[in-house]
């Protein structure tokens, strides 16, 4: 039986159920290096929090390099509420250790099972909540604090018959239970694939995700370094809940939208900026390690302010940066040539106004070219080249099909970035085939 600490909830966190899921282990590994560290955050979750951690829930399977089952070839994750000491002695022995938690020292806080996945791209959460606001609110959280978590593709009301999240849900009553899934290879923010430390990075937002939900609760300014900072994070965070709310409710409108509109630069409404060379200022250390980018125009997805100065938050095709206001000039559009695969059926328009008829429509799989960018009317535009090879009109596309509800979370996308010019293009009946 696990020790009690008392005032301190639980959190239980479990990985490897589906034994050839290694990124669930770099997650975990991020999340326990985070707790180990010694910075603020981290201090403060132990203070507030006790950790019930199962690294591996399936040994045998994980020794045997099975992918998803047992020795005896049952799924393991579609066994809780039906586990037996004799057939399923792990699962048995994590679903009573969870319960035993929540029972006796408060309420489990949150639950995650780690997982890894090799359809559905990024990094995204599913959970069994329902209508509730909190769980959302802690997936706008974790959008925040990691570039690879997808909103767009999470689903907060999945309910799955056996799996831990949704029996752990009905059991406790908590909505903060999820099955946490990364891609191995990569989403759609970024063509760079994924790998040990985007999933480490991932397994540690997790937890300063929840941190960002209880400062909501009960702002503390030791926290945050300056009094601008503490103010932003409380106006950000309220905005957002009254979103959610707005939204479960049927009450979301204009305000809300006018409120985004003036959020600055987001995933799904960039701005554009010149990054300044050496002879303006001195050059920061990020630029210094990366010259090649001085001169370039680039996406920046966020903004923020530490009480002296400004900093842009680049898009990850251009390092994931962090600049001063100084260091760059702002820019109208981007000019490059970009290329771009279509996930889904894709209107293309002769003008660059999004609400322009359609002209055509783009297959699934069609590989684009494209020579400039721009956010007309709060939506990002493409011009795409017109070619006749891959039977392609000249014209104006948009990456996202619908935009979320903050758009510095992304969005839906329709338009997949690609790392560069297809080598090889797959022929598949009018359009062309691409790999992820």
């Amino acid at each position: 039986r696990p020790w009690i600490f008392p005032g301190r909830r639980p959190i239980f966190i479990s990985a490897r159920v589906h034994p050839g899921e290694t990124p669930a282990s770099y997650m975990l590994e991020g999340l326990l290096e985070f707790l180990a560290s010694d910075c603020a955050a981290a201090k403060e979750m132990l203070r507030r929090y006790v950790f019930f951690v199962v690294p591996v829930l399936n040994p045998d399977g994980v020794a045997s390099g099975h992918h998803r089952l047992d020795l005896r070839g049952e799924n393991l994750n579609r066994v809780y509420g039906k586990a037996t000491l004799e057939h399923h002695p792990a699962i048995f022995a994590a679903q009573a250790a969870c319960l035993n938690a929540h029972q006796h020292q408060g309420g489990i806080r949150l639950y995650l099972d780690l997982h890894a996945h090799s359809n559905r791209r990024g990094g995204f959460l599913l959970g069994d909540s329902g209508t509730s606001s909190e769980a959302r609110l802690y997936g706008w959280a974790l959008g925040r604090q990691c570039g690879i978590f997808e909103y767009s593709q999470s689903d907060f009301s999945e309910s799955k018959r056996g799996t831990g999240k949704s029996f752990m849900a009905t059991a406790t009553g908590n909505p903060l239970s999820f099955t946490v899934e990364c891609h191995y290879i990569r989403g759609h923010h970024s063509p760079s694939p994924f790998g040990p430390m985007a999933w480490r990075q991932m397994g540690a937002s997790c937890l300063l995700a929840l941190l960002e939900l209880d400062f909501l609760a009960k702002p503390r300014r030791s926290l945050c370094p300056s009094p601008s900072v503490f103010q932003s994070r409380q106006r950000e965070g309220l905005w957002a809940l009254r979103c959610l709310e707005g939204r479960r409710t049927g009450r979301a409108g204009g305000a809300g939208h006018a409120a985004a509109a003036q959020i600055g630069p987001s995933r799904a409404r960039p701005h554009f900026a010149e990054i300044l060379g050496p002879e303006v200022h001195e050059l920061p250390r990020q630029l210094r390690m990366h010259p090649e980018l001085i001169g370039e125009v680039v996406e920046v997805i966020n903004s923020s302010s530490d009480g002296e100065q400004t900093w842009l938050h680049l898009h990850e095709s251009f390092g994931a940066l962090r600049l001063r206001e100084c260091d760059v000039r702002h820019r109208q559009e981007q000019h490059g040539v970009f290329f771009y695969g279509a996930l889904s059926k894709v209107a293309l328009s002769k003008d660059a106004n999004p609400s322009s008829p359609a002209v055509c429509f783009l297959n699934p799989g069609t590989v684009l070219e494209v020579s400039e960018k721009q956010v007309v009317d709060g939506v990002l535009r493409l011009r795409v080249r017109r070619d006749s090879m891959r039977g392609t009109a000249d014209g104006w596309v948009s990456e996202y099909k619908r935009p979320c509800f903050d758009p510095r979370l992304g969005g839906a996308t329709q338009l997949l970035r690609l790392r560069g010019r297809p080598s090889s293009l797959g022929k598949k009946g009018p359009c062309y085939a691409f790999a992820c």
